[in-house]
């Protein structure tokens, strides 16, 4: 009933009531019925060529937000995307700017045969006397990084490289986040060219600019050469001393990234971690969780030196007073299990007990999946509570949580008292069934790992669960 009085509103004298209307349909996107959509598109697609300057903008706005209901019929997506390319020309700039976000949005929905036009009609506003369209423009660049192919990529590269030079901030900044999403689309060629822009963008006056650089970073460490390694870490650690938090954060996340790349040189892994785990008293929650994450991917190279300190640390990082720094410390005790000092055990074992009780499902995440690698350091007088709190975690509200519970207590099988076999094995049967179909994969996998554990007038169900398996 209300899209009904929405549609008669596009019709409405007034510029301002039209504008309402075109924003209450993108507001309300998912209370669209498929009956409905065809007429809202045809109103919208009249509506482009309004004679109001903000009416024109919202309709751009507006396909763009509509992009997951844009139907599969190819000629009306070529309708749409010309009509958004066709508003990226107008003379007012508010209107342009509304274009080009739209059409980075739009993305998946861009036919093949008009990928080339969108980029060049994006490249050509690139150089457009408004800063804020500028702006938008290399942020629609970054998103379509996928449309981008043949002779396209070096012309792309080129433009967002000059484009980083640009003297107003939040363009530079925007550009060096664009690109990062580039990635493998970027030629062989020019990847150093890139990646020693985006060194020097790290040391640009404005912190907004030196975060987005050292992000950038981290993102293409798989596309870096490989000879480029050790400028690259020495100025990332350099960045974890920058005064602004983020790119304290981004540059820590950055270098987790790059262990993950295998582009951490070996002789000074020992340096790297040292400053990571320092890291962990930094004044802001988001370095401090960083911090937690990096150490996480760093296990292996953690010097036996420290390793009681770095669990310590993570020990008490689970007490902080923010769920962002509390769930990636949780993981990262878990990853660490198998290092984990001998008379530190129960300590680590017990404070992710104490966070699958926590009030946020992403630190209850954390610490049910951290539980499933505690088979082997876990005592034993604590393995009836572990085995109670996961069982206690495949009820959780968030199915997250009930995902990681389940998979945990496939992981960790062979500590699982006999006791609760029946338990255990009743609520995985259960999960079987869940409204989620990635618990229920979950749920059925495990089952398949706990086998030797399930009792004879329980292995028909589970053995129907398991031949379902896909």
């Amino acid at each position: 009933m209300i899209f009904k009085r929405i549609i008669e509103l596009l019709d409405d004298g007034d510029w301002y009531v039209k504008t309402l209307a075109i924003t209450n349909i993108y507001k309300l996107s998912s209370e669209i019925q498929k009956t409905q959509l065809p007429v809202i598109l045809d109103k919208l697609i009249a509506l482009s060529r309004d004679a109001d300057k903000t009416v024109r903008s919202s309709v751009a706005q507006a396909l763009g937000s509509l992009k997951d209901f844009i139907p599969k019929n190819t000629k009306t997506r070529h309708e749409i995307i010309k009509i958004v390319m066709d508003l990226s020309e107008d003379v007012v700039f508010g209107v342009k700017t509304s274009a080009v976000w739209a059409l980075g949005e739009l993305e998946n929905k861009i036919p093949y045969d008009m990928r080339d036009g969108v980029i060049n009609c994006l490249l050509k506003l690139s150089c457009n006397s408004s800063w804020y369209v500028r702006m938008h423009t290399t942020r629609a660049l970054g998103k379509l990084s996928n449309l981008v192919q043949g002779d396209a990529k070096d012309k792309v590269v080129k433009r967002l490289l000059a484009v980083s030079e640009d003297r107003e901030v939040y363009v530079r900044s925007v550009t060096a986040a664009a690109i990062g999403n580039l990635r493998r689309n970027i030629p062989v060629n020019m990847r150093q060219d890139v990646i020693v822009r985006l060194m020097k963008m790290s040391e640009d006056a404005e912190g907004i600019v030196r975060a987005s650089a050292v992000r950038s970073i981290g993102r293409l460490s798989d596309v870096a050469p490989k000879n480029m390694k050790r400028r690259i870490t020495a100025q990332l650690l350099e960045a974890i001393n920058d005064e602004d938090w983020d790119v304290r954060g981004n540059a820590i996340g950055s270098i987790g990234k790059l262990k993950d790349a295998n582009m951490l040189p070996r002789d000074i892994k020992d340096e790297v971690v040292k400053k990571v785990f320092f890291a962990f008293n930094d004044e802001d929650a988001y370095v401090r969780g960083s911090a937690a994450a990096a150490t996480g991917k760093l296990k292996d190279a953690v010097p036996k030196d420290i390793i009681a300190d770095v669990t310590r640390g993570l020990i008490e990082l689970t007490y902080d007073s923010v769920w962002n720094v509390r769930s990636p410390a949780a993981l990262a005790l878990g990853k660490l299990a198998e290092r984990t000092p001998k008379d530190m055990k129960a300590e680590v074992s017990e404070s992710l007990l104490k966070l699958t009780c926590d009030v946020e499902w992403p630190v209850r995440h954390s610490a049910a999946l951290s539980q499933g690698q505690l088979r082997t350091i876990i005592p034993k007088d604590m393995k009836n509570d572990l085995i109670n709190s996961l069982l206690k975690l495949t009820s959780d509200e968030d199915w997250g949580v009930r995902d990681a519970a389940v998979r945990s207590i496939g992981g960790i099988g062979t500590v699982t008292p006999k006791n609760k076999s029946r338990e255990v094995i009743d609520a995985v049967i259960k999960l079987c069934g869940d409204s989620e179909y990635t618990v229920q994969d979950s749920a059925k996998h495990s089952l398949k790992r706990l086998k030797s554990f399930i009792p004879r007038d329980m292995k028909d169900v589970s053995e129907e669960h398991i031949k379902s398996i896909c």
